[in-house]
């Protein structure tokens, strides 16, 4: 996949921010997709101590999950399910699931 650092303007960058492509909270146990020709660009913790059970990457060698080390050949390693993330993290990528474990919570936002 050809991806560049260039898929949005300055202010579509910004619309994606407001959650303008599109949000959804998550705080059970049950896996998120996003909604058809979607990925989930963007996770923020709302819950602290949340967790990740499950993450899936729309290409795994680009973007950290929990099925395999992005960029291993470069050190990259497979996201720590047991990884606790806090109040105001946001992690920033492409995945096209998210599961999360037990009392966590986050706002998933999506882009195209």
């Amino acid at each position: 996949m050809g991806y560049s650092i260039y898929k949005y303007s300055s202010q579509e960058a910004d619309n994606i921010n407001l959650g303008q492509g599109g949000v959804a909270f998550l705080s059970d146990t049950s896996a998120l997709t996003p909604p058809s020709g979607q990925v989930i660009i963007a996770i923020q913790v709302v819950g602290s101590g949340t967790k990740i059970a499950a993450l899936v990457a729309e290409d795994p060698t680009r973007w950290f999950n929990t099925v395999s080390a992005a960029y291993s050949g470069q050190n990259g390693d497979t996201w720590d399910t047991a990884q606790a993330l806090y109040t105001g993290f946001t992690l920033h990528g492409r995945w096209t699931s998210l599961t999360l474990a037990s009392n966590s919570a986050v706002i998933v936002y999506f882009g195209d």
